[in-house]
């Protein structure tokens, strides 16, 4: 109430219906593919952040302490490389930024795809903070394209949007992981799976790669996304 200021709406401006916003606002393919790769980064984010500590403790068998000082290495990283990838955006425009940053996160979930139980901690920290440089560079300039790309009268629908983008993502991406890994060691075993196999890390990370694998090509889509998002803008000018 005391920090915010309060926008009236304009002489003669007609609050818009849920209908009239969203046809607005998908009329816009740019709105369409920057809601497309948010929804593609949090699924992908859920997805890891789900299956990340099962591998720490089961498949690696760390205890809960380290393995919740080697989950920091995502947050460090985001609280790190967001505000500098938002500062760069501002100066070069968002579009290279958000294809850089999914270009690196591909690069970051096949990292992470490659850890097994013998993966000492500075190879896992680098492995996984790679992924969440990634993430880290993309956040910030996708969400100013995001609400830039929607019309002035429909903020507050696109704002609750992406909030739906980015719960919805997380969710999805955390009952896929889950089926994805005990559906894959299911198969390494021959009989259905429905948690971690005492003494077969090799099952585990045989469902562990697989969901990575899913992951790393879903996250391909929003890399080809956000090329084609990239070379119209520079086709414009």
């Amino acid at each position: 109430l005391y920090t915010l200021p309060h926008v009236k709406p304009e002489a003669g401006e007609r609050p818009m219906s849920l209908i009239e916003a969203a046809r607005r606002c998908f009329a816009n393919s740019a709105f369409t593919i920057n809601l497309a790769c948010m929804l593609i980064v949090f699924v992908g984010i859920g997805a890891s952040e789900f299956i990340l500590p099962f591998y720490f403790q089961d498949a690696h068998g760390f205890g809960s302490d380290i393995s919740g000082l080697l989950f920091l290495a995502l947050p460090m990283v985001n609280a790190f490389i967001g505000p500098l990838s938002g500062t760069v955006s501002d100066r070069v425009g968002c579009e290279g930024p958000t294809a850089v940053g999914l270009g690196v996160y591909v690069c970051g979930l096949f990292a992470v795809s490659t850890l097994d139980e013998h993966s000492s901690i500075p190879v896992i920290v680098c492995c996984v903070a790679f992924m969440s440089c990634g993430t880290s560079i993309f956040q910030s300039p996708n969400n100013s394209l995001y609400m830039g790309s929607a019309p002035r009268e429909a903020l507050g629908f696109a704002g609750s949007l992406g909030s739906l983008a980015r719960y919805a993502g997380m969710a999805l991406g955390i009952t896929a992981a889950s089926h994805i890994l005990y559906g894959q060691m299911s198969v390494a075993m021959g009989e259905a799976v429905t948690s971690f196999v005492a003494g077969r890390p090799d099952v585990f990370l045989f469902g562990f790669r697989s969901v990575f694998y899913v992951l790393m090509a879903v996250a391909a889509v929003g890399f080809a996304l956000a090329m084609v998002r990239l070379v119209k803008m520079r086709a414009r000018h």
